[in-house]
């Protein structure tokens, strides 16, 4: 992870020149800010906490009584990517863990 944005950029570049045609990222900053200078980044997704941190934050009702929005995140990534890859960060908890193992 880099400290900022600017530095997040410089790292892409200098990796995707290292690395050449092998070289895929998640980042979507890098991908839409460095393709239309020339430099397009492959994009290869994992389901990290960054995305259901935004729909929990985006959905908040949905965590009322039961905290469903991070396993509702994950369905609908799953489904609509068919990409089931996940980072350990991605399951918070051991509900969540448990709520996920009860649908399937």
């Amino acid at each position: 992870r880099a400290p900022s944005p600017c530095f997040h950029l410089l790292q892409h570049m200098y990796l995707s020149t290292l690395w050449g045609q092998g070289f895929a990222t998640s980042s979507c900053l890098a991908a839409r800010v460095l393709a239309p200078l020339g430099r397009p980044q492959e994009l290869h997704g994992t389901s990290a906490h960054e995305g259901p941190m935004a729909f929990m934050a985006l959905c908040s009702e949905l965590d009322s009584t039961v905290p469903v929005s991070s396993m509702l995140w994950t369905i609908l990534f799953w489904a609509t990517t068919s990409n089931t890859s996940v980072l350990p960060d991605t399951f918070g908890s051991a509900t969540f863990k448990q709520m996920l193992s009860d649908v399937g």
